[in-house]
């Protein structure tokens, strides 16, 4: 079974990938902000899972637990389409 992880799954981008690997029965781990409220928008399917973390503060071992067993890597992450969106401060 091909399992993938999704990094920026939140986003509308994010949204679609994930919804899109369950279709073809990949499963999906999604990295969300501890913060998101994803969980509310996803299907409740089997091959989903979450992880709430913050990848910016994630050192080399933390990495390493969180793609055990990974097949893949997709990054959607990018920032919204606004004047604060593009350059105001990152959130982290």
């Amino acid at each position: 079974m091909t399992k993938v992880i999704v990094l920026g799954a939140t986003g509308a981008t994010g949204r679609f990938v994930v919804q899109q690997l369950l279709q073809q029965g990949i499963d999906v781990i999604a990295a969300v902000r501890p913060e998101s409220v994803l969980e509310q928008r996803m299907p409740n399917e089997s091959g989903y899972a979450e992880v709430r973390v913050n990848i910016a503060e994630l050192n080399d071992a933390d990495w390493a637990v969180y793609l055990n067993g990974c097949d893949a890597v997709l990054c959607c992450l990018g920032h919204n389409m606004t004047f604060r969106g593009m350059y105001g401060q990152p959130r982290v």
